[in-house]
């Protein structure tokens, strides 16, 4: 059920809150999860709060309540949040009301947003009453990739955005607005406390992993997988193939996306290799009926791949330019094979270009990157003699 943002205003100020999460993603909901398992066993109590779970531009709702496992350790209430629009008058009053309303004794309010804070977070302390109960606290939890991506790769993909979305636009004016509001970001945020929970951290090029944030999430996945239900057989040699939303957001045609799914079955078939196909979470359902189904597996889209990491033993994963490329290997060791390149030969889309180039930069200690699916042959044989 959908709510109004002043509905929510109203919720926080009549109720003892502990913390506001800001999500759209399964990856999302594991990183609250993550966070508040941490703040639980900190406190040694169910902390209460509130989950605002934003509509996807294309894709509408993507995760609902079923989708945390914070509800086993937190008092959580769950609002649906359409349409938000940016109010800077709204925004410029919480942020006087917190600065007047100093106050030692007010109770600290966990904001939790992805990646950065937004600078609409300040419109829940317009209500004067919100202002002076709560001091916020800012945590910035992982977005996958996107987290450590190059200016180049956001500036490709936020002008692929604006041509979808904003086609009645000039481009230039939502970069100035972009521009503006990172730079308002830099000086209103100094003044809050402010804790980045992410689970890498990015230095000369090398994604280096921060290990006690990669223990909470294994934490919470953990629990997690208390819910999965897979069967297969162990004793089956298999490879877990992640794909991704391709087709639907118009980077190759469905056609194409099939054909390089079959040739790769085909490849880990001829092999003995079960394939156990892993779809994105925003993938069409149904998208892979017409696929060779000999030897292969198709699993539910509602849930992030890391859920399966801990329970499952795959050879290694295959996937395109993907975050659970690199967890897999961060978290349990597993090998990951991103075929970007393959899927941009297909497609020649500037920003797939750009970022799986990133991707390959970022990520080459840590996932083997192929520009052939013969490499993928060479890889099994050279490494696990298949």
């Amino acid at each position: 059920m959908e709510f109004s943002f002043e509905y929510i205003i109203n919720y926080i100020a009549n109720e003892n809150i502990d913390f506001i999460a800001i999500v759209t993603s399964n990856w999302h909901a594991v990183g609250v999860d993550a966070f508040l398992y941490d703040l639980y066993k900190e406190n040694n109590r169910k902390l209460k709060g509130v989950i605002i779970v934003n509509y996807h531009f294309k894709n509408g709702y993507c995760i609902n309540e079923n989708d945390f496992v914070c509800t086993k350790f937190s008092q959580v209430k769950f609002f649906y949040l359409k349409n938000l629009k940016f109010n800077l008058k709204g925004s410029l009053q919480g942020f006087s009301n917190l600065l007047l309303s100093k106050n030692k004794s007010k109770k600290v309010i966990h904001i939790i947003y992805v990646i950065e804070p937004s600078f609409s977070s300040f419109m829940y302390f317009k209500d004067k009453f919100v202002s002076k109960k709560y001091i916020p606290k800012y945590i910035l939890i992982d977005e996958g990739f996107g987290t450590y991506a190059s200016k180049k790769s956001w500036k490709s993909v936020l002008t692929q955005e604006c041509n979808f979305r904003y086609s009645f636009q000039p481009i230039i004016r939502i970069y100035f607005i972009k521009t503006f509001l990172s730079i308002l970001r830099r000086f209103f945020f100094n003044i809050f406390p402010l804790e980045k929970r992410f689970i890498f951290k990015k230095r000369s090029n090398k994604l280096i992993p921060n290990q006690k944030t990669i223990e909470s999430y294994k934490s919470v996945l953990n629990i997690r997988n208390e819910k999965l239900n897979i069967k297969y057989n162990e004793n089956e040699n298999f490879i877990i193939l992640a794909t991704s939303v391709l087709s639907e957001y118009n980077i190759i045609p469905l056609d194409i996306e099939i054909m390089i799914i079959n040739k790769i079955t085909s490849i880990l078939r001829s092999k003995g290799i079960l394939t156990i196909i892993k779809p994105h979470p925003r993938e069409l359902n149904g998208k892979y009926s017409s696929i060779n189904m000999h030897k292969v597996k198709i699993l539910d889209n509602n849930f992030p791949l890391e859920y399966l990491l801990s329970r499952l033993n795959p050879i290694c994963i295959i996937g395109y330019a993907s975050t659970a490329l690199v967890n897999a290997k961060v978290f349990y060791g597993i090998d990951s094979i991103d075929i970007s390149n393959i899927v941009y030969q297909q497609s020649r889309n500037k920003s797939l270009e750009i970022g799986a180039a990133d991707f390959k930069k970022l990520t080459k200690d840590l996932v083997f990157s192929v520009s052939d699916l013969s490499e993928i042959e060479e890889y099994l044989e050279h490494n696990f003699n298949l």
